[in-house]
C-alpha cells in the first residue's frame, strides 16, 4: 500500500509496507544479542517459556532445552515460577519448541531475572 508521505517532498511515494519491514528488520537486529543465551518468554496466554534461544524471525522464537509451562497447572504466579527456575535451574520439558512471535509480550535474558537474594544497586 502506498500513499504520499508527509515530509518526503516532491510528491515522492511513501511505502508503509517498507516502513513496517524496516521496523521488523531493526527489531530482529536487536534480538541478535539474545541468540544462544537462556531467555524468558512471557506470553499473552497463561504460559511462560524458558530456554536457550537459537533462532527468531518475525513469526517464531525457537528455543531448545525449554520449559514451556502452563501456569494453570500450578498454584504459583508467573514471577514466582521464573524466580524458582533461577534458583533450581530450568526444568526442560521440550528438546525444542517454536513459540509464535505474536504471542510474546516480553523477552528477557534468564540471567537478568531478579530474586530476593540479588544485591540492590
Amino acid at each position: 500500500m502506498q500513499s504520499t508521505g508527509a515530509g518526503k517532498g516532491d510528491g515522492e511515494a511513501y511505502d508503509m509496507n517498507y516502513d513496517a519491514a524496516c521496523q521488523t528488520e531493526k527489531s530482529m537486529e536487536n534480538l541478535q544479542s539474545y541468540l544462544n543465551q537462556k531467555v524468558v518468554l512471557d506470553l499473552r496466554s497463561p504460559y511462560v517459556c524458558l530456554g536457550k534461544l537459537i533462532s527468531c524471525n518475525r513469526d517464531y522464537f525457537t528455543l531448545v532445552d525449554a520449559d514451556l509451562h502452563d501456569l494453570r497447572d500450578s498454584p504459583t504466579t508467573r514471577e514466582n515460577y521464573i524466580v524458582s527456575a533461577k534458583t533450581i535451574g530450568i526444568k526442560a520439558n521440550r528438546k525444542q519448541v517454536m513459540v509464535r512471535a505474536d504471542e510474546v509480550v516480553a523477552l528477557a535474558l534468564f540471567a537478568h531475572v531478579i530474586d530476593i537474594d540479588d544485591e540492590e544497586d
